[in-house]
């Protein structure tokens, strides 16, 4: 699995630090963990840091966890909430699944990711066209303790 994801940072030029051209930086609301994504996204009125698609079929938002919980408390903590129903990469580095979502109209995909370090940064990421996957994993593969 970490292969494929190593693979798939190669393939986007994205190792948790790039912001590629047309895209922006949000940071979370500590301003500790940080994503990208495409410049025409827009913020939530209430949430600045939960973005949504122009098309509103897309959603990110990043979260520092609380300062000393550990990356492998988090992760385990995430996956008794939001149960993985596919791994993309489980390392001491990054954790990265599909979760079933909260079962609201559309469907889609629900993607949980984590990167270790500190503090621990996660994300989720929602994306109701398999069109959209492409963006969602640069989004994925973004995620990084804020610069």
């Amino acid at each position: 699995m970490a292969y494929a994801a190593a693979l798939l940072a190669g393939a986007f030029g994205l190792f948790g630090e790039d912001v590629p051209s047309g895209w922006k930086a949000v940071k979370d609301r500590q301003g500790a963990c940080q994503i990208a994504v495409p410049g025409d996204w827009v913020a939530d009125k209430l949430i600045k840091s939960f973005m949504t698609s122009a098309d509103g079929k897309a959603s990110a938002v990043a979260h520092g966890l609380r300062a000393g919980q550990q990356f492998a408390e988090g992760t385990a903590l995430a996956k008794q909430v939001m149960k993985p129903t596919k791994t993309i990469e489980d390392s001491g580095k990054r954790v990265w699944y599909a979760y079933e979502g909260s079962g609201g109209a559309g469907g889609g995909t629900n993607w949980y990711v984590a990167v270790a370090g500190s503090p621990v940064c996660t994300a989720q990421i929602s994306f109701k066209d398999a069109a959209a996957e492409e963006i969602a994993k640069k989004i994925a593969l973004s995620l990084t303790q804020a610069k």
